[in-house]
């Protein structure tokens, strides 16, 4: 029997769905703590395009892993035994890995600041500006002798709320003290700055340090001003690297209600 003409456009309108094959993306998770590193582990299991192909509890093994498996991704916690999440990225960025690197930490830690600071611009830094800059950079890098408190108003409840300061003291071309101070401590620097929580998140995501400072997101509220003018560069530059230690935030953080 022949189909009638309704029939046909029945058809023709619900025509066979073809289904989208999904790229799977690899990744190796790295974490010393091993219920952390299993919970991990299930929970992107259950996306169905991401596959856990390895997992390690320090960095050496993380390192040979990445390298045994060449994943899309490698997650790692950034405090780990035998190498730190920071020095494996490092070693796989050296070798060319391909790899994209995730760094899994709750808050950036005085002790990689300091790190951070001691080390200096890598090469791509130092490679965008000119050389007189550097110069200029390394003279007052040697010769500073004052120290900074910089402050993160209006915190989220998440981060206890208040109002937390970092300290940095500088002395023979190297960071002599950098801890961070609680709401109830003293706040006694050379210079003392502060910036809004979400300025200071809008500069660890990735926002410029120098424009931070020239468009008055981070004022100077303690401190002269011809003084602190003098090694802006400095300050400057410090600021990047204090910027570019991986830092993670709430992501269900609430501002307080402005007054």
């Amino acid at each position: 029997m022949k189909r009638s003409q309704t029939q046909r456009r029945r058809t023709n309108l619900n025509p066979p769905v073809k289904e989208t094959s999904r790229k799977t993306i690899r990744v190796v998770l790295a974490e010393d703590q091993g219920m952390v590193l299993g919970a991990l582990a299930a929970l992107l299991e259950i996306e169905g395009d991401i596959s856990v192909v390895a997992q390690a509890r320090n960095g050496k093994e993380a390192l040979a892993a990445v390298l045994a498996h060449k994943p899309d991704v490698f997650i790692t916690d950034i405090e780990m035994p035998k190498m730190t999440g920071l020095e494996v990225a490092a070693e796989l960025r050296r070798r060319r890995t391909g790899t994209r690197v995730v760094i899994v930490t709750t808050f950036a830690r005085s002790g990689y600041l300091r790190r951070a600071l001691d080390a200096g611009p890598d090469e791509e830094a130092v490679a965008g500006k000119l050389p007189e800059y550097w110069d200029f950079y390394h003279e007052v890098r040697t010769n500073y002798r004052s120290s900074w408190a910089l402050g993160v108003r209006d915190l989220p409840a998440e981060l206890a709320g208040g109002k937390r300061y970092l300290f940095v003291a500088w002395g023979d071309d190297r960071v002599l003290e950098c801890r961070v101070l609680e709401e109830s401590t003293p706040v006694t620097a050379t210079y003392v700055l502060a910036a809004d929580y979400q300025d200071w998140k809008a500069l660890l995501q990735g926002y410029d340090a120098l424009r931070t400072v020239m468009y008055r997101k981070l004022l100077l509220e303690q401190g002269d001003l011809l003084e602190f003018f003098k090694g802006i560069y400095f300050f400057v530059e410090s600021l990047a690297l204090i910027a570019a230690v991986p830092t993670s935030f709430p992501a269900a953080a609430e501002l307080p209600a402005s007054a």
